[in-house]
């Protein structure tokens, strides 16, 4: 019994990590599939599970999230889950700030775009995430573009 609470507990800590949404996707699409999800000792499981479909940052998260409501039947409030418009909750603002902060925090007179990404994912992880799955092969090209737009 105490490898399936090890299993469970290794779950919840892939479900939870806000570094990475690739770790939260797999979560969803493989291990979760292992439980049975009606059983009420994985009650903590399918809070999370919904709670991630409702309000994860990234897409793939939220989409892999519904698969698992729907072929489970998990419900909130006894309605059934369903995805909301695409709101990954940051404004064009939020970035310009945690961008101009490395910029200055550096000393940059040039960017030096692997120094910035580095910082950039240890100052706002959850944020770089987002965004690296959102501009996908474009997210140099978008770091790039605020840092150009920032002022001197």
């Amino acid at each position: 019994m105490s490898g399936v609470k090890e299993a469970l507990r290794k779950i919840m800590k892939d479900l939870n990590c806000k570094t990475s949404w690739k770790v939260r996707e797999e979560a969803l699409e493989s291990s979760v599939n292992d439980y049975d999800l009606s059983n009420p000792e994985y009650q903590s499981l399918k809070d999370k599970i919904i709670q991630l479909t409702l309000n994860d940052k990234v897409t793939a998260v939220k989409e892999a999230g519904l698969k698992v409501c729907k072929n489970h039947g998990l419900t909130k409030n006894q309605k059934p889950i369903f995805l909301s418009k695409k709101d990954i909750k940051y404004q064009s603002k939020d970035f310009n700030k945690i961008i101009s902060r490395i910029k200055k925090e550096k000393k940059m007179e040039e960017l030096n775009l692997e120094d910035l990404k580095k910082q950039f994912s240890l100052v706002a992880p959850e944020m770089y995430d987002v965004m690296q799955f959102e501009k996908g092969e474009k997210f140099d090209k978008w770091i790039e573009n605020i840092y150009r737009s920032l002022r001197r």
